[in-house]
């Protein structure tokens, strides 16, 4: 089947918010007295709330004030984003308009939660692109689960053999693959020497968004 459905991630895929996870989450555990550490954030990174309060319980301790720090990380994060005017991946916006003009469908499907989601798209000037968006909040089960990227194919109107996911996270390539969509690697923080299970899972790794754009704008067609 000739995919027709593209589903991207936001966090580390089109918006450079990862670099500043890695800097947020340390500094919002010193305050509350944690040593947050690099490989603690990459565990939780592309998770939702409830995916990564587990994983973060299960690091720090179960009387983690795990709200209040998520809502701190949250809050630097978007702060250091609007200080650098919202800054895109190289080649975000170009992957939109190709594929756009090439006729996908496009959806977003991020672990963040509704509303800050729509604001930092907005204020990124990318929101436009999307015929459908998939919130963290709106499903029960984070990635590495499968359910957001689901989610967002049914909203496409297609079957998940017809779409592609985009993604920068290891939790998000399985929860692609799980879904039974291809998986296109694009690694940010993370890269394929630290996880080569994560190279293997993928359908293709990618070292930036231009090739991924040629991959599926390629005259013949990936077959899914």
């Amino acid at each position: 089947m000739r995919l027709k459905g593209a589903i991207f991630d936001m966090d580390g895929l089109l918006l450079d918010t990862e670099a500043q996870s890695v800097l947020c989450w340390p500094a919002a555990g010193r305050e509350m007295g944690y040593e947050i550490t690099t490989e603690m954030v990459h565990a939780v990174t592309g998770t939702n709330h409830a995916s990564c309060r587990a994983a973060m319980e299960g690091f720090l301790g179960p009387d983690l004030d795990f709200d209040r720090l998520y809502r701190r990380v949250g809050d630097l994060i978007f702060e250091r984003m609007q200080q650098l005017k919202m800054p895109l991946r190289p080649y975000a916006r170009q992957i939109l308009e190709q594929l756009k003009d090439a006729g996908f469908r496009l959806a977003l499907a991020t672990s963040t939660n509704r509303d800050r989601a729509e604001i930092e798209l907005r204020e990124a000037g990318i929101i436009g692109f999307f015929d459908t968006l998939a919130f963290g909040n709106e499903v029960e089960r984070g990635k590495p689960a499968p359910d957001i990227f689901l989610l967002a194919a049914r909203r496409l109107g297609l079957s998940p053999e017809a779409c592609a996911v985009l993604e920068d996270s290891p939790n998000g390539i399985r929860a692609a693959i799980d879904a039974g969509m291809e998986g296109l690697w694009i690694p940010d923080q993370i890269l394929p020497q630290e996880r080569p299970d994560t190279a293997q899972l993928a359908t293709r790794v990618f070292p930036t968004l231009r090739e991924a754009a040629h991959y599926l704008t390629a005259p013949v067609g990936p077959e899914a």
